[in-house]
């Protein structure tokens, strides 16, 4: 069977995946070892303290009783392995979210819920004789339940459970690219450092939290779990001054939660960190490599691998800014034998398909919105309308003087409509009407249309929040073009200038009509401005350098007069 560049794109990520997983399982160990050092402190005897603690880190028992926690940690990463490559889908109701996320997020929260046991559990197994067991001899010669065990147990499952919710109960995974490449174990560092100090602190209102909900519920929990193993309670942290009275207790429930929350910050971040590593994608096939490579251009329209396809858009952007021109070269030759720029021609295309394709969502999208009725004019002229219609008088005249054919030809008489008859008419406005007061009997209805509707612009939000591969790719096209002049020795750039101003113009037109719009009572995020400014930078960065050729390039009077504003520097 023939690789496709889906197939080799995701060995990539999946590759990347288990590297994460085992980063995950080292630190994980790192941490143990940590704790360990921290249980078995003994400032008396460092030499034994440190000696017999890493003894017990490389120990046979250690690794078998770390067994299930590993276990564990390998289904989260293929939970969230599975999470990054699919992306983000758009749901048009909380309905719709909630039957399609609820499975997810159930076994999500469950897997959270037994990595913060086995955590627990395992750390538990090196604490003494009166936290390490389930059960004790008590009184009577009866078997009791021990509660100091109870306690690290189900915090453990509370600190996994708290860190979902948190995390991941009403958000979608998200994976940010990184403005500077780092190395690899800088970042590591980096991560393991602050997440080591950040969670001390971030568990510690947790934990408070945990000991005032055992207070309320230890009893019950205790019970349950003492008639399924045939035993009794001890009663021993039945008050909140029971349990405060035991310091070490808490400092091990504070110490194990904040390990417990690095943990899986550490697995969240790594995944991130090592998805987002740069690829460098050849730009064309060679016939020295086989044929499992793939190009720049097939990675921009891998839309069913929304990361591969994010990876490409970070590659163009990368490749437009860099001071070595090579890879840029490639883009500019043309083919032999034929001398054509196919290189050009088809990341340019696909450039343009992810952008028009957005445009067109995000056209559509505006429809919806309610307070976009009667949207002004996206694109701000630089001059008045007097002004212009005296240029258009010019250039008519100038043309019949000289008997030039006119380039811009007046709009066309518009065709008379069919008349309608009146009986279609009140027809038409009696099914409008019945239709209107059926929909509004229903949004009328306490609960349903927050549960069954649409809200108010959700499509534009969503559009405008998943933009990062469309800022990536306006910004790196328009990088190539600006370059193109010193690069560009056989002029294959300028063919194609004209539709991707075109499809820059009409993004920009779109996004002016959001700019004093609320949805729902609340203004864009910071996506939306990222974006704009993005669009704006590209079309300066091009205007700038062909100023002086849009005249010859750009055929549309109308979208001439708007990139001249940008040339200008008066664009509003």
């Amino acid at each position: 069977m023939a690789s496709t560049p889906e197939l080799e794109c995701k060995k990539i990520l999946v590759y990347r995946c288990l590297h994460a997983v085992g980063f995950s399982l080292a630190t994980q160990y790192f941490l143990l070892a940590v704790f360990l050092l921290f249980v078995n402190f003994h400032p008396l005897h460092p030499i034994s303290w440190i000696s017999s603690t890493v003894g017990l880190v490389f120990s046979f028992y250690t690794w078998f009783c770390s067994m299930p926690l590993i276990a564990a940690t390998i289904v989260y990463g293929i939970f969230l392995g599975n999470a990054h490559l699919a992306g983000r889908k758009y749901y048009s109701s909380r309905f719709s979210w909630l039957v399609a996320k609820t499975p997810k997020k159930a076994a999500f929260f469950a897997i959270h819920g037994v990595l913060g046991f086995l955590t627990a559990w395992l750390y538990s197994r090196f604490l003494g004789e009166d936290y390490r067991n389930l059960t004790f001899s008590c009184f009577e010669d009866s078997t009791c339940i021990n509660s100091r065990f109870t306690f690290i147990t189900v915090n453990g499952i509370y600190a996994g459970v708290y860190y979902f919710v948190r995390t991941f109960l009403t958000k979608d995974i998200e994976v940010e690219f990184p403005v500077i490449q780092e190395k690899r174990y800088i970042k590591i560092r980096s991560k393991l450092y602050s997440n080591l100090y950040n969670s001390l602190f971030k568990s510690l209102v947790p934990t408070l939290m945990f000991t005032l909900f055992y207070c309320i519920f230890g009893g019950l929990i205790n019970e349950r779990v003492g008639s399924i193993f045939g035993a009794k309670t001890d009663g021993e942290l039945s008050s909140l001054i029971s349990i405060f009275s035991n310091i070490r207790l808490i400092l091990y429930v504070w110490v194990l939660s904040s390990q417990i929350l690095t943990n899986m910050n550490l697995i969240n971040s790594f995944f991130s960190m090592l998805l987002t590593e740069e690829i460098q994608f050849p730009i064309e096939k060679s016939v020295h490599v086989n044929d499992g490579v793939t190009t720049l251009v097939e990675a921009l329209a891998l839309d069913r691998l929304p990361i591969a396809k994010q990876l490409a858009a970070f590659d163009l952007f990368r490749l437009s800014n860099t001071s070595v021109s090579g890879r840029r070269q490639q883009i500019f030759s043309l083919s032999s034998p034929g001398n054509h720029p196919h290189t050009w021609n088809s990341l340019s295309a696909q450039c343009l398909v992810v952008m028009n394709v957005y445009v067109d969502e995000l056209k559509n999208s505006l429809t919806k919105i309610s307070n976009l009725k009667n949207p002004i004019p996206g694109v701000q002229f630089c001059a008045d309308n007097a002004t212009l219609n005296a240029q258009k008088l010019l250039i008519r005249q100038y043309n019949q003087s000289c008997s030039i054919r006119r380039m811009m030809m007046d709009e066309p008489t518009p065709a008379p409509q069919p008349t309608v008859s009146p009986q279609e008419n009140i027809i038409e406005t009696v099914k409008k009407f019945l239709e209107q007061s059926i929909k509004n009997a229903l949004l009328a209805v306490p609960g349903l249309f927050y549960l069954f509707g649409e809200p108010d612009g959700a499509k534009t939000k969503f559009l405008i929040k998943n933009s990062q591969e469309v800022i990536l790719v306006t910004q790196g096209l328009a990088g190539i073009c600006a370059i193109s002049i010193l690069e560009d020795k056989y002029g294959v750039v300028q063919g194609e200038l004209s539709k991707i101003l075109k499809a820059l113009l009409n993004l920009k037109t779109e996004l002016d009509k959001l700019s004093n719009v609320n949805i729902n009572g609340r203004k864009l995020d910071k996506n939306y401005f990222i974006l704009k400014s993005a669009v704006k930078k590209s079309l300066y960065r091009i205007c700038t350098v062909f100023g002086d050729y849009l005249r010859d390039i750009i055929e549309e009077p109308e979208d001439l007069r708007n990139l001249l504003c940008f040339v200008s520097y008066q664009e509003g």
